[in-house]
């Protein structure tokens, strides 16, 4: 996700490399190129920490990105790999103040294994990845709040899990995907059953919170089809066609 240019083992070295011998500073650092503006200083990548006997960064080292940023964590064969820091300076009042953008696990200078990912502008990931991508079980809270517990598959929302929305306190738990069962509570009650797009589909029970009961077919989120509603003390009030959340005219009372 975040390569590091090899271009580092190549720089000419203040010291030699000899095993795990600690390198404090790569040079050179910056150098300067000839712009319509002018001359103009840019600075280059840089890397302070230990290397093996071939020069590679390898150990516990940092490494200075061109664009301010810097990793601070394991090396292994010129290779972000182990735990590490992702840090990236971001503009507070007056000056700069680093922030880390994700700590946790690397391999082949991409996220891996366990880690924390802080999204800019608020939010925050704390699970697992697989190459750069979140997969098993993770917990995101969302910068509006809400927040999502449970399975992931490549960076995306897959298998059992719980989301809480803040706003409204509603809460959706079961399968997460275009269809599956699962359970949502909300302010009118709990539904449990069949869903389709995000949708009340097929067959289900939405219990209320007076204590009656809806059990049958739904539709795009209504009562729609063959049901049978019961009031709290469980005494069948309808059982009948219900068509667009309403009873139908064949519904049969009593």
């Amino acid at each position: 996700m975040f390569p590091i240019s090899r271009v580092a083992t190549t720089q000419a070295t203040k010291g030699v490399a000899c095993g795990r011998q600690v390198i404090k500073t790569i040079v050179p650092t910056s150098s300067n190129f000839t712009t319509e503006r002018g001359t103009e200083t840019k600075k280059l990548p840089r890397f302070e920490g230990e290397r093996n006997a071939l020069g590679e960064m390898h150990g516990k080292g940092k490494y200075f990105f061109e664009n301010a940023a810097r990793y601070e964590g394991d090396f292994k064969f010129n290779d972000m790999e182990g735990w590490g820091k992702l840090i990236v300076p971001t503009l507070q009042g007056d000056g700069y103040e680093d922030k880390i953008r994700y700590e946790g696990g690397f391999k082949r200078n991409k996220f891996h294994g366990t880690g924390t990912f802080y999204f800019a502008g608020g939010g925050v990931y704390i699970g697992g990845y697989s190459y750069g991508k979140m997969e098993g079980r993770g917990v995101f809270k969302m910068i509006n709040g809400d927040q999502y517990e449970g399975g992931f598959r490549n960076s995306k929302k897959e298998g059992y899990g719980i989301y809480i929305f803040k706003e409204s306190g509603d809460m959706y738990e079961g399968e997460w995907k275009k269809d599956g069962k699962g359970v949502y509570k909300f302010a009118e009650g709990i539904y449990e059953g069949n869903f389709a797009k995000g949708q009340f589909e097929g067959y289900g029970k939405l219990m209320y919170l007076d204590g009656s009961i809806y059990e049958g077919e739904f539709v795009n989120g209504l009562r729609h089809g063959k049901g049978v509603f019961k009031d709290k003390e469980g005494k069948i009030v309808s059982d009948g066609v219900w068509k667009d959340g309403a009873e139908a005219m064949e519904q049969i009372k009593f």
